[in-house]
């Protein structure tokens, strides 16, 4: 546990030129780092000044007393140009879909069906709470692949939740990308924590640590403080936070097209291509062609 006597002591080894001692070991005698000259970088000091960063990081952050530097989000393993899965490598036809208990059922269903469209391969988890959406908002009593797929149910594999030696739970497992539609603030929170309750959770850390790309479409609101943070977090690890927040500029007429918007946004994130009308730029050319022929 940290306390200000580590700090003391911090600063008593900086300046004896002594390294850190803690309880169990001691980090050893101040040794030049290097023999380049103007480098009187001491070994000692360098992990001391590592150890006191973490434990302000855990300590200091939590409790408000230091305000965390911004840190450039994590990079991401190169993405394939945006075409049909069928077109990719055998590793880059896989997406993980994870399906939390945040209302928005329609659109978990509209992803999967899009991606089994495009002939992905789509690896499905779906919490506890997630069941129960799929029951309330889809009238669901069983995860159906079929009902989820538009009747291409052999695209799709279902991974139990609370198997958390499944494949999508190792690094090893190779694929395009995972997306959580919907995710709630509670499944945010767990995955900015390092929590791994169950295997959506654990399919999500691992994507980011593999440096996949991880796509968390929230749809909770209002935000707390809480959610930001937990938002910033995920960011600088490098997952994608994409709200649920469909735009009206295209002016829909159907709840289904207000749901295309945002499917058809997630899937330009996992670079899979689509043919749903969500594209601003096709609408400009579409109204100068018509401009062009009244004149």
């Amino acid at each position: 546990m940290w306390s200000f006597d580590h700090a003391d002591r911090y600063a008593q080894g900086r300046e004896s030129g002594l390294g850190i001692r803690d309880s169990d070991s001691a980090i050893g005698p101040c040794r030049p780092a290097s023999a380049e000259p103007g480098n009187e970088e001491c070994v000692g000091q360098a992990v001391g000044r590592a150890y006191l960063s973490a434990v302000v990081g855990q300590v200091g952050y939590a409790g408000g007393l230091v305000k965390p530097p911004y840190v450039q989000p994590a990079a991401h393993a190169p993405t394939p140009p945006s075409s049909t899965c069928l077109e990719s490598p055998m590793q880059e036809r896989k997406v993980v879909v994870g399906i939390s208990g945040a209302s928005g059922a329609l659109y978990a269903k509209r992803v999967v069906e899009l991606l089994t469209e495009a002939e992905c391969e789509v690896h499905l988890t779906v919490t506890t709470l997630g069941r129960r959406l799929l029951f309330d908002e889809l009238g669901m009593k069983r995860i159906d692949a079929d009902a989820l797929s538009e009747g291409r149910g052999s695209r799709v594999v279902i991974h139990n939740d609370n198997d958390l030696g499944a494949a999508i739970a190792s690094g090893s497992f190779l694929h395009r990308g995972m997306v959580i539609v919907p995710a709630s603030s509670n499944t945010l929170g767990a995955i900015a924590s390092g929590v791994t309750s169950n295997l959506l959770q654990r399919a999500a850390l691992v994507t980011m640590k593999e440096r996949r790309r991880l796509i968390v479409a929230h749809r909770e609101s209002p935000l707390t403080l809480i959610d930001i943070e937990n938002m910033q977090r995920l960011t600088q690890a490098g997952a994608i936070i994409a709200p649920l927040n469909p735009g009206f500029y295209l002016l829909p007429k159907t709840i289904e097209e207000i749901v295309d918007f945002m499917a058809g946004k997630l899937l330009d994130l996992l670079h899979v291509h689509h043919d749903l009308d969500t594209r601003w730029d096709e609408h400009l050319h579409s109204a100068g062609e018509q401009t062009a022929s009244g004149d």
